[in-house]
């Protein structure tokens, strides 16, 4: 069944949130990966209707340091429906979906991020 939703703009929204690792694994997630990460997180976590997809997992180090562990920044890029641009950024934070996918990618990174997802980029 096919919704106005449907017809939509599709946006890629990357969010980003910090974590703190005792090292940094070396996750960038490829197009193929995302297809399967997508799928099994769906399983699991349904997604909202106007997200179709998971379409990149980054992890970045960063330069500080807390307690003995690095900070980084965890990127998940998101593929979604909105009306325009602005709709796109500034619309509710899928904050529940973004821990699910940080949870599937690594537990311990999951586990030690902030929960402050943002977005940093729309295109």
């Amino acid at each position: 069944m096919t919704t106005a939703q449907d017809t939509r703009p599709l946006f890629q929204v990357t969010y980003e949130d910090v974590t703190f690792l005792p090292s940094v694994p070396d996750i960038d997630v490829t197009t193929a990966e995302a297809k399967a990460l997508t799928e099994r997180v769906k399983s699991a976590h349904p997604f909202p209707a106007h997200i179709t997809a998971i379409t990149g997992v980054l992890l970045s180090e960063d330069d500080g340091e807390q307690d003995g562990e690095v900070k980084c920044f965890i990127s998940v890029t998101l593929s979604m429906h909105a009306d325009d641009e602005e709709s796109a950024e500034y619309g509710a934070v899928p904050t529940a979906l973004l821990k699910a996918i940080a949870e599937a990618v690594d537990p311990v990174m999951s586990a030690g991020c902030e929960g402050n997802w943002a977005v940093n980029e729309v295109y």
